[in-house]
């Protein structure tokens, strides 16, 4: 049996690993490149799981973190009860395992689920790492997210409600260029393409874990949309625009607030999915979310590759 076979059926046990980790997710974004996964056992049974992409182009082996599929590296089932001490030890031991269990590369690119704090194991076989930020709304510890929104956004929002109504899409073909509008706004190529969006959505929803939302005004002209994903635990935005010439309507604003509502009442929590940009920074921030880290973990083995980073 293959270590994916093996992580098919393991997996199907384990309800709190996050929707990118799901066999079936790294099939639906395994578009020009294909995934495996490494696996930790002990006493035949499996206590961490390192899934990755990979392609080959150009006679280079590349670990890369395709469109769609934000966070990934090891996910590890700990001791119970295991004390501080026992915990690193146990990642030190399976991170190193698992690094070991790597197809050899030549070009390695990671970001790690938000929480996994300890690149250490990482860093003493040579990787780099960069930090990264996002913003979660946690759920549970207040009565309604809203109560966190800077006042200025909540009136924003209020306007919206007046001026937009909101509608759920079931294919977001049609409404490709408000996706791409926020790329084209800071002279960035769309990552991805109309059909590879499309085909995305349809098989994300297809397992009833995606929605995408559309702001329109009284005379129906589309002003924003705003898709997202989730798993047990976390709503996650994943992609989302709008025309800039209704900017002032509030609409992303407000598909953002009904998003977050929704995400909510499944006693989820909300991921931003973060950005590096300030203006865009400063926007999400406003929503009250909590300021998150993420590891970015890098490492190039090929001589060549050097040349060109």
């Amino acid at each position: 049996m293959t270590n994916k076979e093996k992580y098919q059926i393991w997996i199907k046990e384990q309800e709190d690993i996050p929707i990118f980790f799901q066999p079936w997710y790294l099939d639906a974004i395994a578009i020009d490149n294909t995934w495996d996964v490494v696996l930790y056992e002990e006493n035949n049974s499996i206590k961490a799981a390192f899934p990755y992409c990979f392609k080959k182009k150009m006679g280079f082996i590349k670990i890369v973190m395709p469109a769609f599929c934000p966070y990934l590296g090891p996910w590890i089932k700990y001791p119970m009860d295991a004390t501080e001490y026992e915990r690193r030890s146990f990642e030190k031991k399976i991170i190193q395992a698992c690094l070991k269990g790597l197809p050899k590369f030549d070009d390695f690119r990671q970001k790690l689920y938000p929480g996994f704090d300890n690149w250490l194991p990482f860093y003493w076989a040579g990787f780099e790492q960069s930090t990264r930020y996002t913003y979660i709304i946690p759920y549970g510890k207040h009565e309604h997210p809203k109560t966190l929104y800077k006042d200025s956004l909540r009136r924003q929002i209020n306007k919206a409600g007046k001026l937009i109504e909101i509608q759920e899409v079931e294919n977001v073909s049609g409404y490709f260029y408000l996706f791409e509008a926020s790329f084209l706004k800071q002279n960035i190529p769309m990552p991805v393409t109309q059909e590879m969006l499309s085909n995305f959505f349809a098989k994300v929803s297809k397992q009833g874990n995606a929605k995408a939302y559309l702001a329109k005004d009284v005379d129906n002209q589309p002003l924003a949309t705003v898709m997202v994903i989730w798993d047990k635990h976390t709503t996650y935005y994943m992609a989302g625009g709008y025309d800039e010439r209704f900017a002032q309507t509030g609409a992303m604003s407000g598909l953002f607030a009904h998003a977050i509502s929704e995400a909510y009442a499944r006693q989820q929590s909300f991921n931003f999915e973060g950005s590096m940009l300030e203006n865009l920074e400063q926007y999400f921030r406003s929503f009250g979310g909590k300021l998150t880290p993420v590891l970015s973990i890098w490492k190039t083995n090929s001589k060549i590759l050097k040349q060109f980073i």
